[in-house]
């Protein structure tokens, strides 16, 4: 179970469990968990980030308040099979090199999974 706390996540409860007949859990099999990719998948639904919300955050820099919008806003776009960047630049109204900083603030600041290219 994963909760917001503050505008962070933090991981409340993990259970892992194999299947009948599955070989047992390992500490091998538990470091190659990443905690990033679990908490991202199961945050609660993203609110949408009003215009005017977003111009205010815009006017304010990046702010924690704007890093966990801006983050928001690049986990929606990611479950809805937006490119993440350019909703997070269009959102903000922002440039490029504006949205990919304020995308990297957020990552180092674990609201963000860590970047993995596609296969």
């Amino acid at each position: 179970m994963v909760d917001l706390v503050d505008g962070r996540p933090y991981v409340r409860e993990l259970h892992i469990t194999t299947e009948p007949g599955d070989p047992s859990i390992t500490g091998e099999h538990l470091r190659t968990i990443r905690l990033t990719d679990l908490i991202t998948a199961n945050l609660p639904p993203d609110a949408p980030i009003t215009p005017a919300e977003a111009t205010r955050l815009r006017a304010l820099g990046p702010t924690p308040e704007t890093i966990t919008a801006v983050a928001t806003v690049y986990r929606a776009a990611l479950r809805a099979g937006q490119p993440p960047t350019k909703t997070v630049r269009e959102t903000f109204g922002i440039s490029q090199s504006t949205a990919g900083n304020w995308i990297a603030r957020a990552r180092s600041a674990d609201c963000v999974a860590p970047y993995s290219p596609r296969p």
